[in-house]
């Protein structure tokens, strides 16, 4: 073939296949209609979805435009729609490979999630997984559901381009207790780094949030392309104020916000039915509330959570090499819940081998333990904690605490110095919160008794009723304290029980009555403080409480007590009349109770009465013929005899079945003290 027919065959293909290309580009848009719709019906037949848009078109080869594009569920709820779209990136590839699209550009895009108990909208998106693990048979619903999510994420990241650029961004969700609107005004996600402001615009069902809640927030970090691959995230504030969370806040009456949050997680399988979680979460600035923690808020400088748990069958576990650090002080918990049927099994374990003790105290939040404020401290200590329950099994709960100190001394004391009770003091009393008397705790006040002075009767009638071994342990009798956990799990409230008489005079001296987990706490740490370092002796502290426990309506200490109900001393007080003074410490302003009409004693006092008896005959309190000859029963000749004559009507029946109850808990009390 001579030169000019090659030439002229070359010639040809070239005019033919740029004629083609021409061709090609200039009918661009309705070849790609075409194979858009193609897929379209083939998605929409497959998935019973429905996909909407007024136009569809191509910018050159490498950029689509979408108008007004709606997805519509099988169920007809719009899913997402957008008023604009373009797509940036190989449109051929677009087609045949996941990745082909590099970058998007969205406006007025509004997302609608509903997800409750009959009805999610989004199902779907999840019918046609291509997880194996989904077509799995059995596995826990909590395990579904974690695979489900895992399945969503795998579904965004991977058909996300890695750029994008989004304006005017509304987001949905809806619950059976949420209605939570989220408003993104322009989000930028450069190769997966990600900047975005959000302003929640409503939380709970047809509630609008206040003002002064709709703040912007900023979010920022790097999207792993699956769950395996590690994301973070920083969530902070572009206001003054800090970021509340309103949710937690209305759903469970928790206050909680901080300045500023970093997240880091990734997720794995760990066999047929376990995922493994793990990351950390490091908090700025927590303010935190919560009536049943504590009555004030609670303000945590840093917080910090590392966690590597496993969620499985009907089971999450905590690994003990978590880490939870509040501002310098840390500990090692392992949590272990399970579940079978409606059983629960719990355990929780709280562990530091060994830290300097200015640690702990320096790292107290504030809102909680003031009278702990700025002391100073010296040496180690080491903290150790187990609690187990079984909900079928709650008697056999397993409960024990210590605080163990090496070389460790006080060489400041802060807001409060625990030794001035030592000497002479003002006891202040308090009711709901209000200063109602106060007196001296000492020889200057005539009705100030030594203990020597007080009846043998009543102060070892006490003893065995409230703390058998008060003159024996440091503070703390572990197995009352169980007993009392396991009567509050029962009752689910706070009920009594549990409390040495150390921890009822720290209460009475320094703390409010309230029934808070912080004040527990501040509560046992200073029992600690007292009974480690000796801050008050035994005699002195069973003298306080002697001298300013609440007997009765407006009356403070033995010596009032005794001449209020008898009108004697209280050397003077019989067996039968240190019992009965004994019985009323938990209820003193319900005294009254106690008596019928006929102002006697009633019967069901009598096992109290044989019980506490038989305890002071078993430590030759009293002897054999004083037990036979007590009678359950006491003449009231004092100023209390007239408040049995008042009572013209008996007591309802809530009284009546609160005072039995009471009295049934002390019988117990009486029988676990030795």
């Amino acid at each position: 073939m001579n030169r000019k027919k090659k030439a002229y065959i070359t010639g040809l293909i070239f005019v033919v296949i740029t004629s083609i290309a021409i061709s090609v580009y200039v009918k661009r848009s309705q070849i790609f209609r075409s194979i858009i719709n193609q897929k379209i019906e083939s998605y929409e037949k497959r998935m019973g979805v429905k996909i909407e848009f007024d136009n569809i078109t191509m910018s050159g080869l490498k950029s689509i435009d979408i108008n007004n594009l709606h997805i519509i569920s099988p169920e007809k709820d719009t899913l997402l729609s957008a008023k604009s779209i373009q797509l940036y990136g190989n449109s051929i590839r677009f087609f045949f490979e996941r990745n082909g699209i590099k970058k998007a550009v969205c406006d007025n895009v509004k997302v609608n999630i509903i997800n409750t108990e009959n009805y999610k909208n989004y199902a779907f998106l999840l019918k046609k997984s291509r997880n194996k693990s989904d077509n799995q048979e059995g596995g826990s619903n909590l395990h579904k559901k974690a695979d489900k999510l895992a399945n969503i994420y795998r579904l965004i990241t991977r058909n996300i381009p890695e750029d994008i650029s989004a304006k005017e961004v509304n987001i949905g969700i809806q619950t059976d207790s949420i209605d939570l609107q989220l408003y993104l005004p322009e989000t930028q996600m450069t190769e997966r780094k990600l900047f975005t402001q959000l302003l929640l615009k409503k939380t709970l069902r047809n509630e609008v949030l206040q003002d002064n809640q709709n703040k912007y927030w900023m979010i920022e970090g790097l999207l792993g392309n699956d769950p395996s691959e590690t994301s973070s995230l920083k969530i902070y504030s572009l206001c003054d104020n800090a970021i509340v969370i309103p949710y937690i806040e209305k759903q469970y009456n928790t206050t909680i916000c901080f300045d500023t949050a970093r997240i880091t997680f990734f997720s794995e399988k760990a066999g047929k039915e376990e995922i493994h979680i793990a990351g950390n979460i490091v908090c700025d600035s927590i303010d935190f509330y919560n009536q049943k923690i504590a009555n004030n808020h609670i303000l945590c400088n840093n917080f910090a959570l590392d966690f590597s748990s496993l969620v499985g069958l009907n089971k999450i576990e905590i690994d003990s090499s978590s880490i939870i650090r509040i501002n310098q002080f840390q500990v090692n918990p392992y949590i272990l819940w399970t579940k079978e049927d409606t059983i629960h099994d719990i355990t929780l374990n709280l562990k530091n081998q060994r830290f300097e003790a200015q640690k702990l105290f320096s790292s107290i939040p504030d809102g909680i333990c003031s009278h702990l404020k700025g002391i100073e401290t010296e040496g180690d200590l080491s903290f150790q904690f187990h609690f187990k329950l079984n909900t079928s099994q709650v008697d056999s709960l397993e409960f024990s605490s210590a605080l163990t100190p090496y070389n460790f001394n006080i060489t400041k004391f802060g807001t409060t110095d625990f030794r001035d009770a030592s000497k002479p003091f003002t006891y202040h009393v308090f009711e709901h919160g209000m200063e109602v008397e106060s007196f001296i705790v000492g020889e200057e006040n005539p009705n100030f008794v030594k203990a020597d002075e007080v009846s043998t009767y009543l102060r070892h009638s006490i003893l065995y009723s409230e703390d058998g071994f008060f003159f024996a342990h440091k503070g703390f009798y572990e197995s009352a304290l169980r007993s009392s956990l396991i009567k509050d799990i029962k009752e689910r409230r706070f009920a009594r029980g549990g409390s040495t008489i150390s921890m009822q005079l720290v209460k009475n001296l320094w703390l409010s009555r309230e029934k808070t987990l912080s004040r527990k706490l501040e509560e046992a740490m200073i029992v600690w403080l007292i009974e480690n370092k000796r801050l008050l002796t035994k005699e002195r502290m069973f003298e306080i409480y002697l001298n300013i426990i609440e007997w009765g309506p407006s009356v403070y200490g033995v010596k009032e007590a005794s001449r209020f109900y008898f009108s004697k001393e209280p050397a003077d007080l019989t067996i039968e009349e240190a019992i009965f003074m004994t019985s009323i410490i938990p209820r003193p302003k319900k005294f009254m109770w106690s008596f019928d009409q006929d102002h006697n004693l009633k019967p069901f006092l009598a096992d109290y009465y044989k019980l506490l008896g038989e305890k002071l005959l078993s430590h030759e309190v009293i002897l054999a013929e004083d037990f036979e000859k007590m009678v359950p029963n006491v003449h009231l000749s004092g100023r209390a005899e007239s408040f049995l004559k008042k009572k013209v009507v008996p007591p309802d029946q809530d009284d009546e079945v609160k005072s039995e109850s009471e009295y049934e808990e002390a019988t117990k009390n009486i029988l676990n003290n030795k």
